[in-house]
């Protein structure tokens, strides 16, 4: 049963509100290019006892917030609580995770952090790398394109360096 579905004399609407887990806002930009197990792959390369300074642990958390679109929530839980000064404070991380909003207002953190914090612990291998494809798929469609001129040959082309 959710906690919406309880008789509205079981606990006042200002505490059942208040004990809700806030819906999601997903905005134009807000991330979400890691799926929520590449996260706990790149958390698990970072000492979470580096992030005992609540201003470097929120900003990763909102890295890994914007990363996920949202979707990380339990990894980073997971991933705060193994520092055992931490351990009993799931409840508290969550509901901070829960405050965090991806609406597109306001100034924010993004993925970027985490990615920064990655090359800071030399696991530069677990930033995402887009391959010569993606990152070139326009110009090799333009080349590929039926009824384009037969003499255009791409500069990178091996044909382009014959003598």
């Amino acid at each position: 049963m959710s906690i919406r579905e309880l008789p509205s004399r079981a606990a006042p609407a200002a505490l059942i509100a208040l004990a809700a887990r806030r819906a999601s806002t997903v905005g134009a930009d807000a991330g979400g290019g890691y799926s929520p197990d590449q996260l706990d792959g790149c958390l698990g390369a970072l000492a979470v006892a580096e992030f005992r300074d609540h201003d470097q642990w929120l900003s990763l958390m909102m890295a890994a917030h914007h990363a996920t679109g949202g979707a990380g929530r339990d990894e980073v839980v997971a991933w705060s609580t193994a520092d055992p000064e931490y351990a009993n404070d799931d409840w508290s991380m969550g509901r901070r995770w829960d405050s965090l909003s991806a609406d597109g207002t306001g100034s924010r953190v993004t993925a970027g952090t985490l990615f920064m914090e990655l090359k800071r612990a030399g696991r530069v291998d677990l930033i995402p790398r887009p391959s010569a494809e993606e990152d070139f798929a326009e110009d090799l469609e333009a080349f590929s394109m039926p009824g384009a001129p037969a003499d255009v040959t791409p500069a990178f082309h091996p044909a382009a360096t014959r003598d």
